[in-house]
């Protein structure tokens, strides 16, 4: 392989690399020229993300990391009661925007493989001792099978306080 291809074959982004416009695209290029070869390994016919993938990724989707508040919560369309509006200048917080479905479509649109990003994205905040919010009600969307949901047992419901109607903060 030229050099340039090894270099793209361990890069999430290397669209640029070979002058093509999306991550599937590169993915399709790459499985039709180099048989076996993928940006993801597999186990039991499940895509997974390389732990650099999901490095890349969390790197990507971590907003305003100067911040030492995080904000958490649904997403709601990415609209004004979600949790990136509701994040204002003072959070931190977690959004691939227009990357989500390309990584998503890497895993197969595998939730686990997806959650990994967040669960680093969380880790790598706790790591930083920021403080925690909820935009939107934990109580509800504890035993839910949502990434909020996994958010809200990360932390675990018992440590998560009531400020007011609109914001819920994990305490340790």
């Amino acid at each position: 392989l030229k050099q340039e291809w090894k270099e793209c074959l361990t890069n999430f982004d290397c669209a640029a690399i070979v002058g093509l416009s999306s991550v599937n695209g590169v993915l399709s290029m790459f499985r039709s020229k180099i048989p076996n070869t993928t940006f993801t390994t597999t186990a039991n016919n499940v895509a997974k993300f390389t732990t650099k993938e999901v490095d890349d990724l969390t790197d990507l989707a971590t907003k305003q990391n100067g911040n030492n508040k995080v904000m958490l919560g649904k997403y709601d369309g990415g609209g004004s009661t979600g949790y990136k509006a509701r994040s204002g200048k003072d959070h931190t917080y977690f959004d691939l925007g227009d990357k989500w479905d390309d990584a998503a479509n890497l895993v197969a649109k595998n939730d686990n493989e997806m959650w990994r990003i967040n669960e680093k994205f969380l880790n790598n905040q706790k790591s930083m001792r920021k403080e925690f919010y909820f935009s939107h009600d934990p109580f509800i969307e504890a035993s839910k099978n949502t990434f909020m949901g996994r958010e809200v047992r990360y932390f675990g419901i018992e440590n998560i306080k009531k400020i007011n109607d609109n914001l819920w903060k994990v305490i340790n």
